[in-house]
């Protein structure tokens, strides 16, 4: 979702990444769909911050740690995106709009904080 310029913001499932887009929608993002396509995503040329939506199980922690891996090889700063309950959507259901946004954007780089306020 958008043209993943210098931020990218990858997680498993669309319901998660929708969630994020909702909160977040000046920022890209893509959804895998799974953890083991999202441990295998290729890495848009240019990425500078890549945010990880990490979910509390092994599978997604598996993935997390093969594209972060990846990610960091390439030089590519890696920031996990971390939800109180087993994903965003989860989050935004039990807590609500403001308060998931909130506690997320604490999660994020100070120039994407900027890029989220204008948008």
């Amino acid at each position: 979702f958008g043209d993943p310029g210098d931020a990218l913001v990858a997680g498993e499932g669309i319901e998660s990444v929708l969630t994020l887009r909702m909160l977040f929608p000046g920022l890209s993002m893509v959804a895998a769909l799974s953890a083991g396509h999202l441990g295998a995503f290729a890495l848009p040329q240019g990425l500078v911050r890549l945010y990880i939506a990490l979910e509390p199980d092994p599978a997604g922690e598996a993935a997390f740690e093969r594209l972060a891996d990846r990610a960091g090889g390439q030089g590519i700063a890696v920031h996990p995106l971390l939800s109180q309950g087993t994903d965003p959507n989860a989050d935004l259901q039990a807590f609500g709009p403001a308060a998931t946004a909130a506690r997320l954007m604490g999660q994020l780089v100070p120039a994407d904080q900027d890029r989220v306020r204008a948008a």
